[in-house]
């Protein structure tokens, strides 16, 4: 007998990425793969931090599993991790991982952690105007178990310095076991593996597949590439 859990969120059934994970067939038209790794593991205990444009905190889906207690600092300076005015897509992301299994909208893969931001994009820290304070931010990866970093570059091939640091994080981490850190392969639809940090054997590259299991026309590909997920 499979023991499974179904979450009773409403929107729960239209979240198709989620009956591809873990689906006993190629597409999948239910969602007992994840529901059967849901019966034993749901994210609680794990701590994951999200270096994107800020988390809404207060987000009635999100505020029971958002964890201000590992908000980092730099220069003496707090990186509150919450969106500036207009910013969401740190938020997405979010609820993606660990919106909360309450019976209200949607449902996060991993719905028992805990999520921290990291805002990059905006605010003193963003990487496109402060490039030191961003590396400064990437110091913080070790207090982690997983961070996740859904953003990239046009490949330069070109050494980076938050190689090092990510590299740091995967032998340091975790109390030594090693931060995972998750990260998107790029948007630009080209042989990403020219990006210093996505070609780095420290990171999870990860290509992005549509509804029907083919590659998303966006998605960059290339032998940098770990894994590809909906």
């Amino acid at each position: 007998m499979i023991t499974t859990l179904r979450p009773t969120d409403p929107l729960y059934a239209s979240q198709w990425h989620l009956a591809q994970i873990g689906s006993l067939g190629l597409l999948g038209t239910d969602n007992v793969g994840i529901e059967r790794v849901w019966s034993q593991y749901t994210g609680a205990g794990v701590r994951i931090g999200l270096w994107d444009d800020g988390v809404q905190a207060n987000h009635w889906d999100l505020v029971s599993n958002h964890y201000a207690a590992l908000n980092i600092t730099v220069q003496g300076q707090l990186n509150d991790g919450l969106p500036l005015a207009g910013a969401a897509h740190g938020t997405a992301v979010g609820g993606l991982i660990v919106a909360d299994n309450n019976s209200r909208g949607g449902v996060g893969v991993a719905f028992d952690a805990s999520v921290t931001g990291v805002r990059i994009f905006g605010g003193q820290d963003d990487i496109n105007l402060q490039w030191a304070r961003y590396l400064i931010t990437l110091t913080s990866l070790t207090r982690f178990d997983i961070t996740n970093h859904s953003y990239g570059a046009y490949p330069s091939y070109a050494m980076q310095d938050d190689v090092a640091l990510f590299e740091l994080a995967a032998r340091l981490g975790r109390g030594g076991l090693g931060t995972i850190t998750v990260k998107s392969a790029g948007n630009h639809g080209v042989d990403g593996n020219g990006d210093a940090l996505d070609a780095s054997r420290h990171t999870i590259s990860v290509a992005a597949t549509d509804v029907s299991g083919f590659s998303a026309s966006y998605s960059a590909y290339g032998a940098h590439i770990l894994i590809s997920a909906p």
